[in-house]
């Protein structure tokens, strides 16, 4: 019969969002029993996200001089991204479009994980319309998964005033119906 093991540690792991994405190694101290602390160096995966837990096994406490250890749970938690927000695989990033643009179409560029993407807005676009990049969310966790895909959401950029150019055109534009 094997001795007893010592028991489990549980902690939590904070890391940025982009570490969670691609990938990081922490290290990680832990405060033994006697006082003393103990750093245990800690991949963590690429695709982690907030609630998951890792498990380094014989890092916890130990039963005894010699004796075999518990294991370290890490629980991961995630920071906030401030202009990008996870669901799941997916990435979304909100998009200001001149109104302009909206109506009669063009391209709004946008930062995503991996750099800008240009992107062709259609003409007639409705506000809080979405676009998709497939492939340019979160990459796969395992072999063979496939990344998840950047979700563009477009919001009519107000602009916060008008020349007078500007509002005669638009009061032009109301009194023909638009």
């Amino acid at each position: 019969r094997p001795p007893p093991r010592g028991r489990d540690v549980q902690q939590t792991l904070e890391i940025g969002f982009e570490e969670a994405i691609r990938g990081t190694e922490r290290s990680v101290r832990i405060i033994l029993p006697d006082g003393s602390s103990d750093s245990v160096d800690v991949q963590v995966p690429p695709g982690v996200d907030t609630g998951q837990k890792l498990r380094i096994r014989g890092r916890g406490y130990p039963v005894g001089p010699g004796g075999p250890r518990g294991d370290l749970y890490l629980k991961v938690k995630v920071a906030e991204h401030p202009r990008l927000k996870r669901r799941g695989q997916q990435i979304e990033v909100e998009a200001l479009v001149p109104i302009t643009t909206m109506l009669l179409g063009g391209e709004v560029t946008v930062e995503g994980l991996d750099g800008p993407h240009t992107v062709k807005v259609p003409a007639g676009t409705s506000p809080s319309s979405r676009l998709r990049l497939r492939g340019h969310g979160v990459p796969g966790a395992k072999k063979g998964e496939k990344a998840g895909d950047l979700h563009i959401i477009l919001t009519v950029d107000i602009p916060d005033e008008l020349t007078a150019d500007q509002k005669k055109a638009i009061e032009a534009l109301r009194d023909k119906g638009l």
